[in-house]
């Protein structure tokens, strides 16, 4: 057996074929001891990506903190191939591996000081606190900037007097600062922030960018006082400045579990912010602005859509209580491209439903079969550039919508002589819920391509359907048509 590590050991030292390296280097993942690693240590600056690839694996399999050190000496290489690859592999390792670390925190050379604090950083382990501390006054302007980003990412309360006295003593550092008090998020920042606020907008011109870092930190750590400061501030301010104020006070009133409210003054900044380039300020405009009425917002609402599923979640269920939201859904989709489809056409179905559930004497919804047959139509008009997951939404909004209309056209795609377009077309209809649905699975299980027949067959199968009953044409299945009551565009 030690002759055989031996073996692999000089193959990945000393074998001209890189495959032969790589495959040494593989093999030596289950050998702990300290030749293996040295071994590996070294194959980590092999000319093959491959190679170096295996021995980053087999070190990480490893994971102890005497591969820690061995490799740490490696941040302070000329190569930068090596150097971030050790990197990221002392950030896979972890809390194991800062230890490692902390005497290059006093290297001679600042940049090698400014690598460890960094990586010391994407670890995020409380440990190293107490040794980052003192890189706050470190000569090197560069380092005390990312030595506070360290502190933001790791979160330690226990640096939060440190980072204020860096906010106060270097004015280069205060937008850095003002960031690390706010993702530590520990009440305690709230006074010296709302300080540093106040101090700054009373004594322009103050440095747009600070003063930004500062009210986002309020966002994470402000309570009652900050929302009133803020408050006070929303008719002085403008621009950028004014949408981070709005998103700082969304996010406290929530955490206070109040009810988000601004004046009537603000629509407009609303309607701005809403297309604002953060995500966070856009989900916040959105929470504002649910509580206006008006054509215009919700046309805003719906333009939104698409951005990231959870402010998908949120905007939909918004404008489900909005009274012009079909129709300016149907225009959107119309106008919209692909990317939009998705969620517009989900809107479009979850509206169709409700339209369905409401008493016909209640007019909620400004509806009209000419809306209806649009609706379909521009949901119809995206299949062909559209991706799998989005065809899914699609054909089961056009099922909401009308469910003849859409037996008729799945049937049409599903007639394509593409055997694949089939089965997309069958897994597609496996969990529409419309009954009609199971009868085109159905008519596609008759399918001479065996491949095509099995999956209907399986689909149908999955829904506790007998085989024997779909060629006698009965169906031990119930589904709900969206073609009964109001919505009827077939």
């Amino acid at each position: 057996m030690e002759s055989e590590i031996k073996r692999k050991i000089a193959d990945l030292l000393t074998s001209e074929d890189a495959d032969t390296r790589r495959l040494a280097a593989e093999e030596l993942a289950d050998v702990r001891d300290p030749a293996t690693t040295t071994a590996l240590t070294t194959a980590l600056q092999d000319s093959s990506k491959g190679v170096r690839d295996a021995a980053f694996r087999s070190l990480i399999a490893h994971g102890d903190s005497t591969v820690a050190r061995s490799i740490a000496h490696y941040i302070a290489d000329t190569n930068i191939v090596t150097r971030n690859l050790v990197s990221k592999l002392l950030i896979r390792m972890g809390q194991v591996a800062v230890p490692a670390l902390l005497p290059f925190l006093r290297d001679p050379d600042k940049d090698v000081r400014k690598f460890a604090v960094d990586i010391l950083g994407e670890i995020r382990s409380e440990d190293p606190v107490y040794h980052l501390l003192p890189l706050l006054k470190d000569p090197d302007p560069n380092i005390i900037v990312s030595t506070l980003e360290a502190l933001g990412n790791i979160g330690s309360p226990e640096s939060l007097d440190a980072i204020f006295r860096v906010y106060d003593a270097h004015p280069f550092a205060r937008a850095s600062a003002a960031d690390a008090l706010g993702r530590i998020a520990d009440p305690g920042a709230s006074n010296f922030l709302l300080t540093r606020f106040s101090t700054a907008i009373a004594e322009p011109p103050y440095d747009p960018i600070v003063l930004i870092a500062v009210v986002e930190a309020l966002g994470a750590v402000g309570g009652p006082d900050a929302a009133e400061l803020l408050r006070e501030h929303l008719e002085t301010t403008q621009g950028k400045l004014l949408h981070v104020v709005v998103h700082a006070l969304v996010q406290i009133t929530e955490r206070l579990q109040g009810v988000v409210e601004f004046p009537s003054f603000l629509r407009g900044t609303l309607l701005e912010a809403i297309a604002d380039d953060d995500d966070g300020i856009r989900l916040s405009a959105a929470k504002g602005l649910a509580r206006f009425e008006g054509e215009d917002v919700t046309r805003a609402l719906v333009k939104a859509l698409g951005i990231s599923e959870e402010f998908d979640f949120f905007l939909i269920s918004e404008l489900l209580g909005r009274t012009e939201s079909f129709r300016v859904a149907v225009e959107a989709l119309e106008e919209s491209d692909t990317r939009k489809a998705a969620p517009i056409a989900l809107l479009l179905g979850k509206l169709a439903y409700e339209y369905v559930c409401q008493f016909s004497e209640v007019p909620y919804y400004a509806v009209t079969d000419e809306l209806l047959y649009r609706a379909f139509d521009a949901i119809l008009m995206k299949w062909g550039e559209s991706d799998h997951e989005t065809r899914a939404i699609l054909v089961d909004s056009m099922f909401r919508l009308s469910g003849d209309r859409a037996v008729e056209c799945v049937s049409e795609i599903a007639a394509d002589p593409d055997p694949w377009l089939r089965v997309h077309v069958i897994e597609i209809l496996a969990v529409i819920p419309d009954r009609r649905a199971v009868d085109v699975v159905r008519m596609l299980a008759e399918e001479e391509d065996e491949m095509v027949s099995e999956s209907a067959r399986a689909v149908l199968e999955s829904r506790g359907i007998r085989l024997e009953s779909c060629q006698a044409g009965g169906l031990a299945e119930e589904g709900m048509s969206f073609d009964e009551g109001k919505v009827h565009a077939s």
